[in-house]
């Protein structure tokens, strides 16, 4: 768990990542604009609901 969530980290942080589209960093960053007190280690289930619904 605690690997995966650097990875998404990663993901989110690199905007060069061709995994991570500008479209979902604008999105993801809204979230957290949104919800500034969510926890740092909600963030991997989070991107993985993203990943699922957008398949």
């Amino acid at each position: 768990m605690k690997d995966e969530h650097i990875q998404t980290q990663k993901l989110y942080l690199d905007p060069d990542n061709r995994l991570a589209s500008q479209g979902c960093n604008r999105l993801m960053k809204n979230v957290v604009d949104k919800n500034q007190s969510l926890k740092p280690i909600r963030w991997p289930n989070r991107w993985e609901a993203f990943q699922h619904a957008s398949v």
